[in-house]
């Protein structure tokens, strides 16, 4: 399973990342959902989680910055859970590179 979100910030989950949608973890379906749960914000809607500080990101590369420091910050603790994070592969995509 997949972690991946949107240019709003929303976070979902599925067997692949959907055009449009970047790269957060994978791994096991329940361990994902968890882990990514309790890093996450969650929206006023108390159901919908959102990669902190990219909601109020003023722009598309304030918002991808956004979530490269958020995943820094979780994927140690996402690595030990035995899920597995895009580093190098996000910061590339986030620059313009190939994936």
């Amino acid at each position: 399973m997949k972690a991946y979100c949107f240019a709003d910030g929303t976070i979902e989950f599925g067997p692949r990342i959907p055009d449009g949608a970047l790269p957060i973890a994978a791994g096991p379906d329940n361990t994902l959902r968890r882990e990514i749960g309790v890093k996450a914000r969650l929206a006023y809607n108390n159901e919908t989680l959102l990669v902190p500080g990219v909601p109020e990101a003023l722009d598309q590369m304030s918002g991808v910055n956004a979530l490269i420091a958020w995943i820094a910050w979780a994927s140690p603790s996402w690595r030990k859970a035995g899920l597995i994070t895009p580093r190098h592969r996000l910061s590339s995509q986030a620059r313009g590179g190939a994936s």
